[in-house]
């Protein structure tokens, strides 16, 4: 049972309520089934909590001490007026289930492009690291062929500055990475919402 065939029951089973009192009972309803769709229940799960349509509406109808009203096919598929005539309100609105084309696309193809940035930001940022230790090393290597003393308690101060510098800045870039990963995740939520309708 979808949402849709959920509330189109329960309205048959309410009809022998007031229309203001029906209206309000379903609107109640569309408001826990869409919170409950905001945290990411499928419809199906949503549906097998509230229960069955018919029993909701029995519990109504028992607190009113109304009579329910007996069954009946469904209704007929709804006709719309001529172009320009004016329009009544729907006792709900109908169910969305895809995205438009233009927001799918905004979130694919900005995925694509927040995707790209990130690999630019991430490679910019782990190359520092890379470069000081590089630079360290290269000192420590070129001390022995150079083979002088003099310098080397200099050349082995700027090894130190050097791998402090390639750890401070590989703290940094994971603390980006972290940050980057986050905002990933974001993105493709929103993204997955969009695309999911």
């Amino acid at each position: 049972m979808t949402k849709q065939d959920f509330f189109r029951q329960m309205a048959i089973e309410l009809r022998s309520l007031p229309e203001p009192e029906r209206r309000e009972i379903l609107s109640d309803y569309h408001d826990h089934f869409d919170e409950a769709l905001k945290a990411g229940k499928p419809e199906w799960e949503i549906i097998e909590r509230l229960g069955s349509p018919e029993a909701l509406a029995a519990e109504y109808l028992e607190g009113r001490n109304a009579e329910p009203a007996p069954t009946s096919p469904p209704p007929q598929a709804q006709t719309y007026p001529p172009y320009g005539a004016p329009q009544r309100a729907a006792a709900y609105p109908p169910v969305r289930k895809h995205g438009n084309a233009a927001a799918i696309l905004l979130a694919v193809f900005g995925g694509i492009v927040f995707i790209c940035l990130t690999i630019g930001i991430l490679s910019s940022v782990y190359s520092l690291p890379l470069g000081m230790l590089s630079a360290g090393i290269g000192l420590s290597v070129g001390t022995f062929f150079v083979g002088g003393t003099s310098l080397l308690p200099g050349i082995i101060c700027l090894q130190l500055a050097f791998y402090g510098f390639a750890f401070s800045s590989l703290v940094l870039a994971l603390f980006v990475t972290k940050w980057v990963v986050k905002a990933l995740r974001q993105y493709f939520d929103w993204a997955k919402k969009v695309i999911g309708g």
